[in-house]
């Protein structure tokens, strides 16, 4: 009776079954089908979320959980580079300090080594005007707290 509950039959016919990991296949023909072509619009009328909305809006609302008042995902990246900076520069936990500067490294490049061959003169990092003005606000943001506490 339960497998009743995951059949679901397509305008144009198709019986569809959803497994438990939420993927669709096609009854008939056992062809596994994307969740688009099985609800191509939500009941919401939004289009379906792809994993990188999906991630964008985890990472967003995991910051706001944290007290922080972001609007965007860059703001979000933001908090994360300036949180993940702050804990790279923790002489007390060197093993954490290393492990924030490993993150900050995936999320920025910035320590990268510039092929030798390359023009020493090429810019080796180049940070959106929109997130550079974030991450400027965001340290401002944070110097003045800090001198308002101390």
């Amino acid at each position: 009776m339960e497998a009743a509950k995951d059949l679901q039959v397509l305008p144009d016919g198709r019986q569809v079954r959803r497994d438990a990991q939420g993927r669709y296949r096609d009854v008939g023909t056992g062809r596994w089908l994307a969740a688009a072509e099985v609800d191509p619009v939500s009941p919401s009328g939004a289009l379906p979320q792809t994993p990188r909305t999906l991630i964008e809006e985890a990472v967003s609302q995991a910051v706001r959980n944290q007290g922080y008042p972001v609007e965007t995902f860059d703001q979000a990246v933001g908090r994360l580079i300036q949180v993940q900076a702050e804990i790279a520069l923790d002489k007390d936990d060197p093993a954490k300090a290393t492990s924030a500067a490993r993150l900050l490294e995936k999320l920025t490049g910035l320590f990268s080594e510039v092929d030798a061959e390359e023009d020493s003169q090429k810019p080796w990092f180049v940070l959106g005007r929109e997130l550079a003005v974030e991450v400027l606000a965001l340290v401002e943001e944070e110097q003045a707290r800090r001198e308002d506490g101390e």
